[in-house]
């Protein structure tokens, strides 16, 4: 994590510091102040306490000062993904031949790169010749058979 010093002070003193560049932030008239701080390059590893520190300045010692508020952090978690499929047209298809675009999102691998059960597989439905599909069959599925026409 970065390590980030603020010297919280009266506007007119801002300059003994070295102005805003350098840190200083407003030590209002009644004792208050506010910083922002950019809290960055957590490591979770890391042995310490992460916190925020408060001191009296100019070598000044005043207990009532020295503060110390501690900060934790939570690591990202993934948001869950579940694999969803669209397909650009369902209705009215013409019989005769149409194209349709089939998207599919949220298939996602292994992190070893093998599958995980939710890679897609595009199946034609048991009403359509499988002329019409281009679907290769998963090894130790039972064949597809076209649909037979009535005698």
């Amino acid at each position: 994590m970065n390590n980030t010093t603020k010297w919280a002070l009266p506007v007119s003193a801002h300059a003994t510091v070295g102005g805003s560049a350098a840190g200083a932030i407003e030590l209002t008239e009644d004792g208050t102040f506010t910083a922002e701080l950019n809290i960055t390059d957590f490591a979770p590893d890391a042995t310490g306490n992460y916190g925020i520190y408060t001191y009296s300045g100019s070598g000044a010692k005043n207990a009532d000062f020295e503060t110390y508020t501690p900060i934790t952090f939570t690591e990202d978690e993934p948001e869950p993904v579940t694999p969803t499929v669209t397909v650009s047209k369902t209705e009215d298809l013409d019989g005769e031949g149409e194209t349709v675009t089939i998207t599919g999102t949220g298939f996602l691998p292994a992190e070893d790169g093998s599958t995980n059960g939710t890679r897609p597989r595009w199946q034609a439905s048991s009403q359509a010749p499988t002329s019409h599909s281009e679907s290769t069959p998963t090894p130790g599925s039972p064949p597809r058979t076209p649909p037979q026409a009535p005698a």
